[in-house]
């Protein structure tokens, strides 16, 4: 997904020489490869600008896809020096393989809505009724943070969902609903602000399970760059990175 021009999206399930080929077009020794969860890909592109502004020479280049994906990719050899996750455990996960660098820094709280297309053509209520059958239901698939997290939202309220797709990001969902291919989805609630009008919440689902975004070092990057990912995870996890984050609608860590 093309959010700006140095941002490369990595589809779900590619080989290492495809992936190869998305991380390595740049081809700049200043280029600083950042992996962003689909969910905090805008704030990530964001953060990246202002701080190629500040630092002359040096390129951020944002690749977004889901967590899960991103996870994978580093575990091939893609050149990523910072992991911008959904959730810990994706994290905790690269760490426990040796792919981190220190410790990891959660930076946001992000939470699940029940999300409809404009206008609510399905006349959806609340979480209750993403277990009726007569409806077109999505959530993102088991094993990706967003997904993960919408079955904790869903044994808390004893709720069975009647789901009919599944998918690898929240984006693919939102995507979906914009077309009205689905009468409601479990996404978060920072997707729904940065859809605008086209998605509405019927259910903030307040009090529901939250997950904890995580940025953590990687010892992919080159050596001679791992100054300027210490300052960009600075960047994100200060103030400037929480003022950003606030206008997107995450909740503090």
């Amino acid at each position: 997904m093309s959010l700006r021009r140095p941002v490369r999206a990595v589809a779900p399930m590619v080989s290492v020489a495809v992936a190869g080929l998305l991380v390595g077009c740049g081809g700049g020794d200043d280029e600083l490869l950042v992996f962003a969860a689909a969910s905090v890909g805008d704030v990530a592109v964001e953060l990246a600008e202002r701080y190629e502004a500040e630092h002359p020479g040096v390129e951020v280049v944002v690749t977004v896809a889901g967590s899960a994906t991103l996870r994978e990719q580093v575990r091939a050899g893609a050149p990523a020096s910072v992991f911008w996750s959904a959730n810990a455990d994706v994290v905790d996960d690269l760490a426990d393989g040796g792919f981190v660098d220190g410790e990891a820094t959660p930076v946001a709280a992000n939470g699940l809505v029940v999300a409809v297309p404009a206008g609510n053509p399905a006349g959806v209520s609340d979480l209750g009724d993403l277990a009726r059958a007569d409806l077109t239901i999505g959530w993102c698939a088991a094993g990706v943070p967003c997904g993960d997290l919408a079955r904790l939202v869903a044994a808390a309220a004893e709720l069975d969902v009647a789901a009919d797709t599944e998918t690898s990001n929240v984006r693919a969902l939102l995507t979906q609903l914009r077309a009205d291919e689905l009468d409601a989805a479990l996404v978060y609630r920072t997707d729904v602000v940065a859809a605008g009008d086209d998605v509405v919440v019927v259910d903030p689902l307040e009090g529901s399970p939250t997950t904890a975004v995580t940025i953590a070092a990687l010892d992919g990057g080159p050596d001679d760059l791992t100054g300027h990912r210490d300052a960009f995870i600075a960047l994100v996890a200060g103030s400037d990175g929480r003022a950003v984050l606030d206008a997107a609608g995450f909740g503090a860590p």
